[in-house]
């Protein structure tokens, strides 16, 4: 496994796992459905830091998770075509267009937190003249209100994850159909175990990005059928918001799981770790033999 797939999985699966930590511990939203708002209860209130803040820090981390797991499809169709294909752009111009797509992002979001949420002293005052018995949580200062006294922030908000997830999907999509693409046509040309591996990292990559849909769309679902309806529960909003947060994490754990030459390299380091007293060693080598074998 070379250098650069090394570096792009560890940064992914430590994006991933930030992210989760950081939205599911570090805010741990309350949110109000019919109102498109929330407080956070989590540990970033113990330093003071401000819910708007913490949203721009939630987006960036989560929009960063997006940006790597495109990063993993183009090292697959990097290391699949050949130097010489014409498809296959320079590596300092793609480090620059990734660097400059994380830069963009930690520039935008701050700025579209700062001019998109509204001003909170009037969206809450526009909140207790329609809803007199609101409850006073509402109203408390880390309370941050999106679609008062306009509904206009959060459909620009979620027309802007819209199209970044597009842009996003799309060139993932491109990179990975290709890199199979050009395997197919290099079937011949290349080594049965070359094209084995190779074939196996990219479905492991598309198992992931799998995994990682199916926990952003069905709470995402749930969630936006929710506020059609007008429904407002806590219980259903912390569920879907632990799976949202999860998926990264998930999509990692997918990945590694279903790879066999991924489970080989986790198996491995297990036993580095663990194997310090020899007691333990016979049972948790049973383990890790019959979870590779399977």
């Amino acid at each position: 496994m070379s250098r650069a797939i090394k570096s792009s999985l560890l940064y992914h699966a430590f994006v991933s796992f930030a992210s989760d930590i950081l939205i599911s511990a570090g805010s741990t939203p309350v949110l109000y459905t019919p109102l498109l708002g929330g407080y956070p209860r989590g540990f970033w209130r113990v330093f003071n830091v401000p819910t708007g803040v913490q949203l721009g820090v939630v987006f960036i981390s989560q929009l960063y998770t997006a940006l790597s797991i495109m990063m993993l499809f183009y090292i697959r169709y990097d290391a699949v075509l050949p130097d010489n294909h014409h498809l296959k752009p320079r590596r300092t111009l793609m480090v620059f267009f990734f660097s400059f797509n994380h830069l963009l992002l930690l520039i935008l979001v701050p700025l579209g937190v700062y001019w998109l949420i509204p001003d909170q002293e009037t969206a809450k005052r526009a909140i207790l003249e329609e809803h007199p018995n609101a409850p006073p949580s509402l109203f408390n200062d880390d309370t941050l209100i999106l679609n008062q006294p306009s509904e206009l922030v959060p459909l620009l908000i979620v027309v802007i994850l819209i199209l970044f997830v597009v842009y996003v999907a799309a060139l993932s999509a491109f990179f990975a159909w290709y890199s199979y693409y050009t395997l197919v046509q290099r079937r011949n040309f290349l080594s049965p175990k070359t094209l084995a591996l190779q074939r196996a990292f990219l479905l492991g990559t598309i198992r992931q990005v799998c995994a990682n849909f199916l926990f952003l769309c069905v709470p995402g679902l749930i969630f936006f059928y929710s506020l059609i309806i007008s429904f407002s529960n806590q219980d259903i909003m912390d569920a879907t918001l632990l799976f949202i947060t999860a998926h990264g994490s998930a999509g990692t754990a997918v990945m590694l799981l279903t790879s066999e030459n991924y489970r080989k390299v986790l198996a491995t380091t297990i036993k580095r770790i663990c194997f310090k007293k020899q007691w333990t060693c016979s049972i948790i080598s049973w383990i890790i033999h019959q979870f590779i074998s399977h």
